[in-house]
């Protein structure tokens, strides 16, 4: 009996194996818990931790299926960081100017998905800082979207779509 060429499909499943057997980055584990998203700790909301930032600003991330770009909410779409029912509503807000590693970008030049749609009453500024996620990642140069509109990126949303 003759031996079959190799398909293509072959090839890149062999391919595919290899790669992942070289890939030694463990999974991101990511806990799901009541987070204190204020300073004066007094604005709590359950979530996935994450800070923003340097230093770090905390954020209570929601998984969401339906974006593909991280969104975060501006402090000033709250009046201040010390309206801690806006932000415990909003899972955090960010205020760019304690952060030393925020670096703003035009939409065209930015590093994240260009897919997600965009409303046409929001005001979005596209930018990257660090991340770091609990105890398990450290990531610099994150993208984000900073949605100033009120209430438009309510609750953080963490992206798992397929993008």
């Amino acid at each position: 009996m003759a031996l079959k060429e190799p398909t293509w499909f072959g090839t890149l499943f062999a391919l595919l194996a290899l790669a992942a057997a070289q890939c030694d980055i463990s999974p991101l584990q990511l806990a799901w818990s009541n987070t204190t998203v204020s300073d004066d700790g007094l604005a709590v909301t359950r979530g996935i931790e994450v800070g923003i930032g340097t230093p770090n600003q905390i954020f209570a991330f929601r998984p969401a299926t339906t974006l593909n770009n991280t969104r975060i909410n501006n402090v000033l779409g709250c009046g201040s960081a010390s309206n801690d029912s806006c932000v415990g509503g909003e899972g955090g807000v960010f205020d760019p100017s304690k952060s030393g590693t925020y670096e703003v970008s035009i939409k065209a030049q930015w590093n994240g998905s260009q897919i997600d749609q965009e409303s046409s009453t929001g005001a979005y500024v596209y930018f990257n800082d660090v991340v770091d996620f609990q105890s398990n990642g450290h990531v610099e140069g994150f993208p984000l979207v900073m949605d100033s509109e009120a209430g438009g990126g309510r609750l953080s949303p963490f992206p798992l779509s397929a993008s």
